[in-house]
């Protein structure tokens, strides 16, 4: 039941360069949303989840990329 409700979760990332958090599916996955999409070095990833009123499985694919690779 804990994942019905909505709620916040944080990612630490450690990194020496400029970086990007993104979803692969924009448009599809409207059941999260990042606080910050641009860092600079390290950096906590925080992804507010909506509360799941459904039944399926929600999954979504969050990228990460690099100034270097866009």
């Amino acid at each position: 039941k804990m994942y019905e409700q909505a709620q916040t979760l944080t990612i630490h990332v450690e990194s020496n360069a400029e970086w990007n958090v993104s979803k692969e599916n924009e448009a599809d996955d409207v059941w999260y949303n990042f606080e910050k999409t641009s860092f600079n070095g390290n950096g906590d990833i925080v992804i507010n989840v909506n509360e799941h009123t459904g039944t399926s499985v929600r999954t979504g694919i969050i990228l990460l990329t690099t100034k270097a690779d866009e």
